[in-house]
């Protein structure tokens, strides 16, 4: 290791306060904690997310059954109406004037 003068060097000594010293140590360990909670909540999300990827294929065949549904109420208003205008038709009285 070549020779490096004394004050180039990285050194604690007590120009540093303890307290500065106490704060960065607390702080180092509170970040760590957070990251590990933070870790196993995106943990807790990603198992849910598992748990419910099957029901996007359940919604999918519920969509398409409610579209038939819908197209057959459609065809069957569709039918009632002309069979109602029909009736109206054939059993109204003749105008006089």
């Amino acid at each position: 290791m070549p020779d490096i003068p004394d004050d180039d060097r990285w050194r604690i000594d007590k120009k540093i306060p303890l307290p500065l010293l106490c704060f960065l140590a607390a702080q180092m360990g509170l970040g760590i904690w957070w990251a590990a909670s933070i870790d196993a909540r995106v943990g807790q999300m990603e198992h849910q997310v598992n748990q419910n990827a099957p029901q996007g294929e359940r919604i999918i065949r519920l969509e398409t059954k409610l579209d038939a549904i819908s197209d057959r109420v459609t065809e069957i208003k569709g039918t009632l109406t002309g069979a109602l205008s029909a009736t109206t038709q054939k059993e109204a009285p003749p105008v006089r004037r």
